[in-house]
């Protein structure tokens, strides 16, 4: 019983202590900068997560019709552009660029949306060889070809520099959503780059051996206008402790699925009309 009291009595005395020392509202405790006093490197907590328990924030080009962009929408960002490249998760607007960024590991994903319902995903993982891949018949002779039913997104996990300089890189998902002729260009460019550094012999680097610039400008077609990525290389990673931190990552995720912490589904229509008629024809 004393030993309860005196547990008891020490809690009281601390309470009464912190209370003393608080600050006058609960904001003022809380501050957008990591504070002196905490250990450097400390992770307490977090041991038990994994890369495979991870759904990653992405790196989004703002859209005409993205929930961020939209006035009222539960996701709307203040001050966010059309065009502007965001962060999903934590709402921060990086403006058109340019963001440097290090990939560090590449996957395809083919997603099949309801046609009545864009938002609506019927399939999360159409095959490579599916018929909802391809495009359709012409519905009157000399029509155009109806796109396919699944959606092709090429992910990129990258360490990305959106801080200040100094600042750690965040680890985010570049998904190209290939549905325009200039966002296909942009991941067939990157994935060019990367498989060329890949094949120079001696000379080779893996895929996080070079940084790569992502910047955003704005195009138009028959279905309306589009942020678009441009994709540019920057050089390669001559920091050691950089490309060993990208190394160890890329390493803790190798053979693990990764996606985003949601799915770029505004303008799902926006297929390139010329590209629709030259494949609905061949």
């Amino acid at each position: 019983m004393a030993k309860k009291q005196e547990a008891s009595k020490q809690i009281e005395e601390a309470t009464a202590t912190n209370t003393a020392m608080e600050p006058a509202t609960t904001a003022a405790m809380i501050s957008q900068e990591r504070p002196d006093f905490m250990a450097e490197g400390d992770a307490t907590g977090t041991e038990g997560i994994t890369a495979a328990d991870i759904r990653l924030p992405r790196l989004a080009i703002a859209q005409q019709m993205s929930p961020q962009m939209l006035e009222g929408d539960s996701k709307q960002i203040t001050g966010l552009r059309m065009s502007d490249l965001f962060n999903t998760l934590t709402g921060q607007i990086y403006g058109r660029g340019p963001v440097t960024f290090i990939p560090i590991a590449r996957s395809v994903r083919r997603i099949e949306f309801d046609p009545k319902d864009k938002k609506k995903i019927l399939d999360w993982n159409v095959p490579a060889n599916d018929p909802r891949n391809e495009w359709g018949e012409a519905e009157e002779p000399g029509g155009k070809g109806t796109p396919p039913r699944a959606t092709k997104y090429v992910d990129y996990i990258v360490f990305a520099a959106t801080g200040e300089p100094g600042d750690a890189p965040e680890i985010l998902i570049l998904s190209i959503k290939t549905t325009n002729k200039w966002a296909k260009e942009a991941a067939s460019k990157l994935d060019g780059l990367i498989h060329a550094h890949a094949h120079k012999g001696k000379k080779s680097v893996p895929i996080y051996g070079v940084a790569y610039e992502l910047r955003t400008g704005i195009e138009k077609n028959d279905n309306g206008t589009f942020g678009v990525p441009i994709i540019g290389q920057v050089g390669y990673v001559s920091y050691q402790p950089l490309f060993k931190a990208c190394e160890q990552y890329a390493q803790e995720i190798k053979g693990k699925s990764f996606a985003a912490d949601d799915v770029e589904t505004e303008g799902d229509t926006d297929f390139d009309t010329d590209k629709m008629e030259q494949e609905a024809g061949m």
